[in-house]
């Protein structure tokens, strides 16, 4: 079930990442804070703290980076905002690559603060295709600039 969910969450959100807007200058900056994220395996679970920071530009480009290494955005630049408020990072392991791992992270603004969760999926690029973890995480983010 909790496979299902995951890879039908991916499946929507990264349709709906592809459209991207401008920032508002109310978002626009750069926070850095920690991601907890669980992998779930067959055999088990376990547990990562990430050092992440986000920098979001006025000129709609984003970077991301997770403990030190750059995330790939292969989405329409992976970052898409609504309600000046809510933001949604679509983003990839460049270690694993686009075809073996997806993930999303939805979060929301407040005062200063990004907080939200993700998920993502870790696929072993087969034919068919072998689901290795789901990755499920919590985020928050302090602006610093």
């Amino acid at each position: 079930m909790n496979v299902m969910r995951t890879i039908v969450c991916v499946t929507l959100v990264t349709a709906l990442a592809a459209i991207s807007c401008a920032a508002p200058p109310t978002i626009v900056g750069t926070y850095s804070g920690t991601a907890k994220i669980k992998a779930s395996a067959v055999g088990g679970k376990s547990t990562i703290k990430s050092a992440v920071e986000l920098t979001i530009a006025a000129d709609d480009t984003t970077t991301l980076t997770v403990d030190g290494i750059p995330q790939l955005l292969p989405l329409s630049g992976g970052l898409s905002i609504s309600n000046g408020t809510d933001v949604t990072v679509v983003y990839t392991d460049p270690a694993i690559g686009t075809i073996g791992s997806l993930n999303f992270v939805n979060l929301n603004l407040k005062k200063t603060t990004l907080v939200g969760t993700s998920t993502g999926v870790v696929v072993a690029p087969l034919v068919p295709p072998v689901l290795i973890n789901t990755l499920e995480g919590k985020w928050k983010l302090k602006k610093t600039e």
